[in-house]
């Protein structure tokens, strides 16, 4: 009896063990499923947002090819308000001084259509023959008064839309009244050209009245009215090579409809203005073009990357394997055990220093979309509800500031997205560099005229000193080392510019107060900021010289930090000197 109650324990013991070890390894396994779980979910909203800013990129991109004839029609506007009728001769002159036609291939014509009443379209057609005996308006609509192709250039090609009364047809008159009432650009639906005959495109008009200043309201505006210039685009010319390379994402844009009058639904399937149909879509961004809004959507996102959450599923169980060949050494050897736990205490503290500095990045990047974004989006709602609720009743002057303010914010919110973007395709590796010959001197100057600052600054530079590198990516490196030095130094700036080896060493220098020593290991880093007591600029966001960093690097060149001597800093970039430079 006494000896089986001394086993029993002994028993007890052998049994423990192995249910511990087995149930240590089915918890790691399930701790290896959710991790794994886990990460694929966060490498699908990665492929999904990465989706979406491809999407952002290809709106910013036709926004940018429109903004352009956007311009060209008021300068149009303006030549017509001083002289209504314009003669063939000059129109053609100011076309071509406008570049509207040669910018792209897409824009097939630039028309002026003259507003005709319904009492006067004979004597319209009498006078216009005078000219061109071949005139006529084709097919008006004797309901309403008529808006009649007058001008057209190129003419040659586009000779067959004189006299086309656009008032005549539906989706064109809407546009025309719009802009007619509005003074701003409008767009137009999709609809089929005149010329090339069954093509399918688009129309910018912007409204000319024969009076300037533009009326101020739209009853004086309908008074006034004398016609309008319009753009005439192929849509697949104009839009398919934007639309489509985007690193073979499929994108489609459709026309969603008016941007105000009705509240912004989903867009029917048949109106797409390039593109292919989908009956469904998963990605989407929205860009304002004129009175409209188009949907850039897709169907086909970017497939995530399952490397990381194999990866994780694979040294998970390894992991677990790990810790119960650690537990069955544990039994047998305590020192080689120790051994082990310190080693993987230190990994999970290098994984834990990670992690804070990646936590430290988010919120960096959460306090300059709350704050840096918020506050001018603040004045921009407010002067913009001032404008709209006050606006006939102020006076010049401060409708003249609400204005400005509107425009400074917005430039400011623009300047910040576009380094947000910038900064994604660095730390993507999406980053493109088309590297030329740059002569240094002549890049500095022209930074330097841009900039347009009363603050004297020092150039010494070699004149046949020449550099290898992207143009706008060298531009952007000098503006953000010049601006700094402006913003958070103090005068007299200097900027050296020599050839040190196979490299161009460029470095901005300035009196100012420096940079805190303990800050110079991060000054490089994204969403660092000093905040130094009493400096006198306003905080920045952080991500300037991140992006000049990414730029030089992406360029072959490094970037650095020195004090200057006796006081103040000196930021220094180092590019590639081109041969014989």
């Amino acid at each position: 009896m006494p000896r089986e109650r001394s086993d029993a324990p002994a028993n007890r013991a052998r049994l423990t063990s192995p249910v511990i070890l087995l149930g240590g390894v089915a918890t790691g396994l399930v701790i290896t499923a959710m991790i794994a779980i886990w990460a694929y979910q966060l490498q699908v909203q990665d492929a999904s947002e990465e989706t979406d800013r491809r999407l952002v990129a290809t709106g910013a991109a036709i926004d940018s090819q429109l903004s352009g004839y956007s311009e060209a029609l008021f300068g149009l506007r303006a030549d017509f308000a001083r002289e209504p009728d314009l003669s063939r001769s000059t129109f053609r002159r100011l076309v071509d001084i406008q570049g509207l036609t040669q910018r792209n291939p897409g824009a097939t014509s630039i028309t002026f259509d003259r507003a005709v009443s319904r009492e006067d379209l004979a004597s319209y057609e009498r006078k216009i023959r005078r000219k061109v005996p071949a005139f006529r308006v084709g097919s008006p609509n004797p309901d309403v008064d008529h808006v009649v192709i007058e001008y057209v250039e190129p003419f040659d090609p586009n000779s067959r839309a004189l006299g086309f009364d656009i008032a005549s047809e539906p989706i064109r008159r809407r546009a025309m009244q719009f802009a007619r009432d509005s003074g701003e650009i409008s767009a137009s639906r999709p609809v089929t050209l005149v010329q090339p005959p069954d093509t399918q495109g688009f129309l910018l008009m912007l409204a000319v009245y024969d009076q300037s200043p533009v009326p101020v309201t739209a009853p004086a505006r309908r008074r006034h009215f004398l016609g309008v210039v319009v753009a005439v685009f192929d849509s697949r010319a104009m839009l398919e090579q934007t639309v489509q390379d985007r690193r073979a994402l499929p994108v489609s844009v459709y026309d969603a409809g008016p941007t105000i009058g009705r509240p912004f639904n989903r867009p029917p399937v048949t109106s797409w203005v390039v593109g292919r149909p989908m009956s469904d879509y998963t990605n989407h961004a929205d860009i304002d073009v004129g009175s409209r809004r188009w949907r850039l959507v897709t169907d086909t996102p970017i497939t995530p990357d399952l490397a990381t959450p194999i990866s994780l599923a694979v040294s998970g169980t390894a992991l677990t394997g790990l810790v119960a060949g650690l537990f069955i050494a544990l039994a047998t050897s305590r020192r080689r055990a120790v051994g082990i736990a310190t080693q993987m205490t230190a990994d999970l503290r290098v994984s834990e220093t990670r992690l804070r500095a990646a936590n430290e990045s988010v919120r960096r990047f959460l306090d300059v979309a709350a704050h840096d974004l918020r506050t001018p989006l603040t004045a921009i709602s407010g002067y913009a509800e001032l404008l709209a609720e006050q606006g006939e009743r102020l006076d010049e002057k401060a409708h003249e500031r609400a204005v400005g303010v509107i425009n400074r914010q917005t430039k400011h919110m623009s300047e910040l997205i576009d380094d947000l973007l910038m900064l994604s395709s660095i730390d993507g590796g999406g980053l493109a560099t088309r590297p030329v010959t740059i002569w240094v001197a002549d890049a500095i100057r022209d930074c330097l005229e841009a900039i347009s600052t009363q603050t004297p600054i020092n150039l010494t530079c070699p004149r046949d000193l020449t550099v290898l590198v992207d143009r706008n990516h060298l531009r952007r490196i000098l503006d953000n080392y010049v601006l700094n030095a402006l913003k958070y130094g103090e005068p007299p700036i200097e900027i050296l510019a020599a050839r040190v080896g196979d490299l161009v060493e460029i470095r901005v220098l300035d009196q100012g107060a420096g940079v805190p020593e303990e800050f110079v290991p991060r000054l490089f880093s994204t969403f660092a900021r000093a905040d130094t007591p009493g400096t006198r600029a306003e905080r920045g966001t952080g991500l300037g010289l991140s992006i000049v960093r990414g730029l030089a690097e992406a360029n072959g060149g490094t970037t650095a930090y020195e004090p200057n001597s006796p006081r103040g800093s000196q930021f220094v970039v180092r590019l590639p000197a081109a041969t014989g430079g």
